[in-house]
């Protein structure tokens, strides 16, 4: 279990601390203070270095290069923005830090020099279509008694990550990683609920998913994924949609589609599916009270800590919301949950996070304290 996080020269920080950290943590602040960006960090860091989750880091945000009539549809991702003050100059790095409860790991990403030498055949070739800009990413990682870990990327020649690259400079990697969910704003996309549920539905894990769609209707009985339109179909298939989940209702015939019931269940459906993925390993949640009335948010904060704790799942979430952090507060008054508990307030000017025991949580909110 992380304990504490140090980033360095990453995204809007210039040093940034976390500590105290227990199994269920809550990031708080204003609107730009770095709170997504924390996340990420620890998101990189627990994926060893591993080049897709720096893409998938860009892409969720939407950050890419956009003069791309020129690439034939080609898509470059702009990684400058991931280094504080988003500047590619070669000899730039960011770094994320964390110990845990019996050690340390690290990873360095650096902005390297490279020559055509140093691409592989497959990237030789491929060169032609996205010219190589002379620059690589280079993700070093360490922890613990395992070997260092690099991982070189070129560069386009504006600077750009390029998803194929990447495919081609991929390594089979054999050591175990701690699992990672990451949930957005969005929640999960409905290709990822299908293809979570298939895996879940008819085993000892449905009975977590209905209980935490029931937090909010307690009249569904089971919850299934359906066969689903394909490309074919255009704009009535999944992108962008909530189709493929059916669920049925007590006293009512017919199954409903889960879009039927609006956004509150699908963030519950979302948090559930997304924390069995964690087991053993970490969950990150941006917005974690999305879509939900406040009424709900004890009995989710009780579904969240008591599954984390059953599944061995350590839990990093950011709200703006004072109905989420109070929620927080009120199931405080358990002991198990409060000495599992921190809110750690984010501002980007300091060089270290505010933390608050489950304790201390609870005292702010009985007096009227603002920790947010």
């Amino acid at each position: 279990m992380i304990r504490a996080l140090h980033v360095e020269q990453f995204r809007g920080y210039p040093e940034f601390s976390l500590s105290g950290l227990q199994r269920v943590n809550l990031l708080v602040g204003s609107n730009n203070s770095g709170k997504t960006s924390l996340l990420e960090a620890i998101e990189l860091l627990l994926a060893h270095g591993d080049a897709r989750n720096v893409w998938a880091a860009l892409a969720r945000r939407g950050e890419r290069v956009w003069e791309d009539e020129d690439r034939g549809g080609s898509i470059e991702l702009d990684l400058c923005r991931l280094f504080h003050g988003y500047d590619l100059q070669i000899g730039r790095n960011f770094t994320i830090r964390a110990t845990d409860d019996q050690s340390e790991q690290f990873l360095r990403a650096d902005l390297v020099a490279a020559s055509l030498e140093d691409l592989n055949q497959r990237e030789l070739a491929f060169q032609a279509e996205m010219p190589f800009g002379g620059t690589g990413l280079r993700l070093s990682w360490k922890g613990g008694k395992a070997d260092e870990e690099i991982t070189t990327v070129p560069l386009t020649e504006r600077g750009g990550l390029a998803l194929d690259w990447i495919r081609r400079r991929m390594l089979r990697r054999e050591e175990q990683r701690p699992a990672v969910s990451f949930v957005t704003t969005s929640s999960l996309s409905a290709e990822e609920v299908v293809a979570l549920l298939g895996r879940y539905v008819l085993n000892p894990e449905e009975g977590l998913l209905l209980s935490a769609l029931r937090i909010i209707e307690k009249d569904i009985e089971r919850i299934a994924p359906i066969p689903t339109m394909g490309p074919a179909h255009g704009s009535f298939g999944l992108a962008g949609g909530r189709g493929g989940v059916v669920i049925k209702m007590k006293n009512l015939q017919n199954r409903l589609p889960i879009g039927t019931m609006g956004d509150g269940i699908w963030r519950l459906l979302s948090l559930a599916l997304a924390l069995i993925r964690a087991t053993n390993g970490v969950l990150l949640v941006d917005e974690i009270d999305t879509g939900l009335h406040y009424t709900v948010m004890e009995d989710m904060w009780r579904l969240v800590h008591g599954t984390a704790k059953r599944l061995n799942i350590q839990i990093f979430a950011t709200t703006h919301s004072s109905d989420c952090w109070k929620a927080l507060a009120a199931v405080c008054r358990e002991p198990a949950i409060s000495a599992d508990t921190t809110i750690q307030h984010v501002e980007k000017a300091a060089k270290k996070s505010k933390s608050f025991t489950g304790k201390e949580i609870l005292i702010a909110a009985e007096r009227g304290f603002e920790v947010r």
